[in-house]
């Protein structure tokens, strides 16, 4: 949502509310969000698939995988089409995974702080819940740790 948000020139709330329709939106902010919903979507259906992907970037030398899906998906492409990781492309992903261990070759992990992501996003709530308020906006930060496998 975020990156809708930014498009269109509108808070994340206001864009979860055109999605979720919780609420009335102005017509004026519901068209600009559905403008850069549409607009992002288009760039995203460009590539049908990795594989158009790599074949219209052959200069990509690394990806970053969001998750495990993700990875699996890239690995399968990258061995498709002939390359090497990571000779010919680098490629990281977040969480460490014990399907990598099957992998013939390391893969390079962020790892997240999962447990305490679940318990602050459930203390989250619980507050919410409890004293009946309105969504904060905060910032998190949390530690992670990127293991480098070459």
């Amino acid at each position: 949502m975020k990156n809708v948000a930014e498009l269109a020139g509108v808070s994340i709330s206001s864009v979860s509310h055109v999605i979720n329709k919780p609420r009335r939106v102005e017509h004026e902010t519901k068209r600009k969000v559905l403008d850069a919903i549409e607009k992002l979507n288009h760039d995203r259906r460009k590539y049908r698939n990795l594989r158009d992907y790599f074949a219209e970037h052959p200069e990509i030398q690394g990806l970053v995988c969001c998750n495990n899906s993700c990875c699996y998906e890239a690995v399968l492409e990258i061995e498709r089409i002939g390359k090497n990781i990571p000779d010919d492309i680098k490629l990281v992903t977040y969480d460490d995974s014990k399907w990598f261990d099957s992998l013939k070759y390391p893969l390079s992990v962020v790892v997240q702080p999962t447990e305490a992501i679940g318990r602050l996003a459930v203390d989250c709530i619980i507050g919410r819940i409890e004293d009946g308020s309105e969504p904060v906006r905060k910032e998190i930060i949390l530690d992670t740790e990127f293991i480098s496998r070459p």
